[in-house]
């Protein structure tokens, strides 16, 4: 195969940027099995710059290694929960702290974002329309200017992630989940803080239920 890696500045940054597009995007398996002497082999470097990277891919909790062996984070039914769980926590929090701080600017772009998703989803453009998801969260999350929300965030930004590829790419939950951001989008924009809270989480709620109805584990086991 023709390496997707461009020997420019730094060889780990784009292992590292590859390996998690490739994860993010469903272009591996869960729990399938990465191989440093294949992988190698296949980018044409060293091991050093590819170990480099998995050891980023594991601090952000896509990749684990355990007695010598590098797979892919598989999540589990309780993983799933544990996940939402701290969502439903911190994201209807930074929706009712956002009221407060996001200007009409904000709201213009947020439309923008959700018209635009809207389109990939009628084109089932399912990689564009999930990171179109996350942005809208992040924005959220940003616009709350709570900087220890924001720093929690972030340290399961990449797993949030990967798990709405599961739950949209394997399990096509689009539409709802477009409508639901409508509505926090109006209560946002109503600078109605207590409906934003409720609206955020009443979406990660269902998004929660969506994964205990497609029961997960006895597909992917």
């Amino acid at each position: 195969m023709e390496s997707p890696i461009v020997k420019a500045d730094s060889l780990a940054e784009q292992v590292y940027r590859y390996l998690r597009h490739e994860i993010l995007t469903a272009g591996f398996a869960p729990g399938s099995k990465l191989v440093e002497s294949q992988l190698a082999k296949d980018f044409q470097i060293s091991r050093s710059p590819l170990r480099e990277a998995i050891r980023r891919l594991e601090q952000e909790g896509l990749l684990v290694t355990a007695h010598g062996v590098t797979h892919l984070f598989e999540p589990t039914q309780q993983d799933f929960e544990d996940l939402y769980e701290l969502r439903m926590a911190l994201e209807p929090l930074a929706a009712g702290l956002a009221v407060r701080h996001m200007a009409d600017e904000d709201f213009v772009q947020m439309r923008t974002l959700l018209e635009r998703t809207e389109l990939y989803l009628e084109a089932d453009q399912v990689d564009a329309f999930v990171e179109s998801n996350a942005a809208f969260h992040d924005m959220i999350v940003q616009a709350s200017n709570n900087q220890r929300l924001i720093r929690a965030m972030a340290e399961v930004s990449s797993l949030a992630r990967y798990y709405r590829y599961i739950c949209f790419k394997l399990y096509r939950r689009q539409v709802d989940s477009a409508e639901q951001h409508w509505r926090v989008y109006r209560a946002l924009v109503a600078r109605d803080e207590e409906l934003a809270r409720d609206e955020m989480y009443n979406h990660l709620a269902a998004d929660l239920a969506y994964i205990h109805s497609t029961a997960y584990l006895m597909t992917v086991r």
